[in-house]
């Protein structure tokens, strides 16, 4: 086999381009300006996220703490049954923006939505055939509405009580009381995770997306590698579990989710004021969480040793791939209510982690 020298890396430009399940898979695109994200960047069609209010990261800490310890307690059974929810579910507010914006024009609506930071896209799988794309806020950006028809400003009138429900008037709800209140502190914090409760997944889960984040988060905290890592390498994991699914396409497969979600997070995350290497980091992490899918959809051997390369390239920094790895384990035993998919994996994992820790080994003594 023809060995690519170190110095001719290009990670993973070879798939940039493959199809599949007809699908670009852009996720796994070389991104050159992945630590240069703008917070328009982040935002893209979505509006402007509230980010120049600096939160109290001190108490957020504790909260995100609080909430993995009280997960960490819990045997699977009991996580399993755990019924996540808000006293003004996703679907009831969709309703009500279709209700408000009834008579309006679909781009005015779209208008109307965007000033308030997100989008309602048609979608299928999702009960009302409409799903929320961003991160709805209260204050508006008024440079979305500088031409619209006065059809949109009244609609922003009406909508802006129904954003205010949901946003600051929406309790969360849980069976399991601490934990339900962790999660209402954190969403004091970060109201943009609302959008993921109630989120369907596609067939191979059985969560929605906030219940399966907070079971990576679970299963993260329950590992023993995770004692080893130092108090801020664990904060970056537990906040990496909460926001790595945050872009997914409500129902369906999603193979652009991580690198949009990690461009979104690395500019949601400011409020926490951390210092940019770490947003650096939680960027890598929620960009390559699918590493290892990535190499098991690969056809040849060529392809295969490429891609690990590209992994090793972009997770070389520190004790980042070690970080990684309990990630990786613990969103494969988030998929389903049991550890069955990192059963199924676990040779695949363990073989292409020996080998990308050789590549970054090597990367290490010879770049």
């Amino acid at each position: 086999m023809r060995i690519t020298p170190y110095n001719k890396i290009l990670p993973l430009k070879f798939l940039a381009n493959k199809d599949f399940r007809n699908k670009k898979d852009n996720n796994i695109a070389f991104d050159k300006k992945a630590v240069e994200v703008s917070v328009q960047d982040v935002q893209g069609a979505y509006g402007k996220v509230l980010v120049n209010i600096q939160q109290d990261a001190g108490l957020f800490n504790k909260s995100v703490f609080d909430l993995s310890l009280s997960l960490a307690g819990l045997s699977d059974e009991e996580f399993n049954n755990l019924n996540i929810s808000q006293t003004f579910k996703k679907d009831n507010f969709i309703a009500e923006i279709l209700s408000v914006t009834k008579d309006l024009p679909e781009t005015e609506r779209q208008i109307a939505c965007k000033y308030f930071g997100f989008e309602l896209y048609q979608n299928e799988e999702s009960p009302l055939g409409f799903s929320i794309s961003g991160y709805p806020f209260i204050s508006g950006d008024k440079e979305i509405i500088q031409n619209a028809d006065s059809g949109v400003y009244e609609a922003i009138d009406k909508l802006r009580p129904v954003i205010i429900r949901f946003l600051d008037n929406n309790p969360v709800v849980c069976n399991n009381k601490n934990i339900e209140k962790e999660l209402n502190s954190l969403i004091v914090f970060f109201p943009e995770l609302r959008v993921l409760i109630g989120k369907k997944q596609h067939k191979n889960h059985n969560f929605d997306v906030m219940k399966h984040s907070l079971k990576v988060m679970q299963k993260i905290v329950q590992n023993p590698e995770f004692e080893k890592l130092n108090r801020q390498d664990k904060e970056l994991l537990l906040v990496a579990s909460l926001f790595h699914d945050i872009r997914k396409t409500e129902g369906k497969r999603d193979p652009n989710h991580a690198i949009n979600g990690a461009f979104d997070t690395y500019g949601i995350t400011r409020k926490l004021n951390l210092p940019r290497e770490d947003r650096v980091k939680l960027y890598s992490l929620i960009k390559n969480h699918g590493w290892l899918n990535y190499i098991n959809r690969t056809n040849t051997s060529i392809e295969r040793w490429e891609t690990q390369k590209a992994v090793a390239f972009d997770m070389r920094e520190g004790n980042l791939f070690d970080m990684m790895k309990i990630f990786t384990e613990a969103d494969l035993k988030s998929t389903k209510d049991s550890d069955a998919s990192f059963d199924k994996h676990k040779a695949s994992f363990e073989t292409n982690s020996k080998n990308i820790k050789k590549h970054i080994k090597f990367m290490y003594q010879y770049l």
